[in-house]
């Protein structure tokens, strides 16, 4: 079984050897840039409750967290296996198992644990974070918070941490298609990773891209990777400078408007200002907000939120274009036409319909178009008919428009 950028949560089975209350296998199971949290089983002998296998278990990038076992011999709250357990840049925590290994639980095969937390998790009977049996271990540049019957001895690694909290905040989304437990200022995890493993512009942490997997973060300066699913680092502030110019132009409402509909994996060039992987009416919230100005910095308080748009963005939603659009791109036109034309100083003039505005340089707000300044001549845009303007959702600026307005 592989499971790969996804979320199990919230599942149970009951009864007596109902195991594997999210993911059950009798072969082996990979978990890849994921999350398993909140499962659960119950009754005597039930065990697994996030992950239970009798194959493999190789877990990367990945959380399991808040998973439990209930019942007589009920064990590995997190993870249960019977055959070899590989644990990689992964965090286990706050699993709970009735019996013993609330985090993970393995009867007597080879278990590696590289760069990863197991820390915070409980068990009625003993043995909360690891429950090893007759396995053999080994552990490197990893935090084990409760050593206690680990296995964890002298010869079983470098570099790893022991009987310390890993100072994790809350499962929560903190970017990226799956939830985490960010780690908190003074966690003994950050920069407590492989020195060996060098900053990698193409390696990410369990969120993906753009959260990059070793960071200097100013925070907590240091180069090394942290140690876990989550890298900390500095906030990414929305930013709808899709094209990397430094300002938020016309250009941009373009990528935007080519992105619009995607709904996993987008890039920031893609139309993505919000850094949650999808395009939608709340990345056009951030670009009509920032539309105008320069591209805020890394860790900047971000201009506008879903709440702060005044039900604007969050509005927009999937029939954005049908809304809108129509009168971002005149608006759109009309910015780029203005500038070009050196425009002006006039008073202001009072809002006018969207046909009118093309002979004023104008800003989008909230829907609306207002007009700024007059420019020095008439700016003649395309005519639009009825059906262009009710199809405006479903059709692209023409390359030979493109052109004329953006050269």
């Amino acid at each position: 079984m592989t499971v790969t950028r996804s979320t199990v949560s919230g599942n149970r089975t009951s009864g007596v050897g109902a195991n594997g209350g999210g993911v059950s296998s009798q072969a082996a199971v990979t978990v890849t840039g994921s999350t398993v949290s909140g499962n659960s089983t119950g009754g005597s002998s039930s065990v697994g409750g996030g992950i239970f296998s009798t194959g493999a278990v190789t877990v990367t990038r990945s959380t399991v967290s808040g998973n439990s076992t209930a019942g007589f011999a009920a064990r590995g709250g997190g993870v249960f296996s019977s055959g070899n357990i590989t644990l990689s840049h992964s965090t286990v925590t706050d699993n709970h198992a009735h019996a013993t290994g609330g985090g993970i639980w393995s009867f007597s095969d080879t278990i590696t644990i590289t760069n990863s937390i197991v820390a915070g998790n409980t068990a009625d009977g003993g043995n909360p974070d690891l429950d090893l049996g007759t396995s053999a271990l080994t552990v490197d540049y990893s935090l084990i918070g409760d050593s206690i019957g680990s296995g964890v001895t002298g010869g079983s690694g470098v570099g790893y941490i022991l009987d310390q909290s890993a100072n994790l905040a809350p499962l929560a989304d903190n970017g990226g298609l799956t939830q985490t437990h960010a780690l908190l200022v003074g966690s003994p995890a950050i920069d407590a990773g492989d020195p060996a493993i060098l900053p990698n512009p193409g390696e990410f942490d369990q969120r993906g891209a753009p959260f990059l997997r070793v960071v200097d973060d100013p925070i907590a300066p240091g180069t090394a990777i942290d140690i876990g699913a989550f890298e900390h680092q500095a906030l990414i502030s929305p930013s709808a400078d899709f094209n990397m110019s430094g300002f938020i132009e016309g250009f941009d409402f373009l990528a935007w408007q080519r992105g619009f509909g995607t709904t996993t994996g987008a890039s920031k060039g893609a139309g993505d200002a919000d850094n949650d992987g999808d395009v939608d009416g709340t990345d056009l919230g951030f670009w009509e907000a920032q539309f105008g100005g320069p591209a805020p910095l890394v860790g900047e308080p971000s201009a506008v939120s879903d709440s702060a748009t005044g039900g604007s963005a969050s509005n927009l939603g999937q029939a954005a274009p049908s809304q809108s659009a129509d009168e971002l791109i005149d608006a759109v036109l009309a910015w780029n036409f203005a500038s070009a034309a050196n425009a002006k100083q006039a008073p202001p003039v009072e809002d006018q319909p969207t046909s009118t505005v093309a002979t004023h340089d104008a800003v989008p707000t909230s829907g609306n178009i207002t007009p700024l300044t007059l420019v020095s001549e008439e700016i003649e845009l395309p005519a639009r008919s009825s059906i262009e303007h009710d199809d405006a959702e479903d059709q692209w600026l023409s390359d030979e428009l493109l052109e004329r307005v953006f050269g």
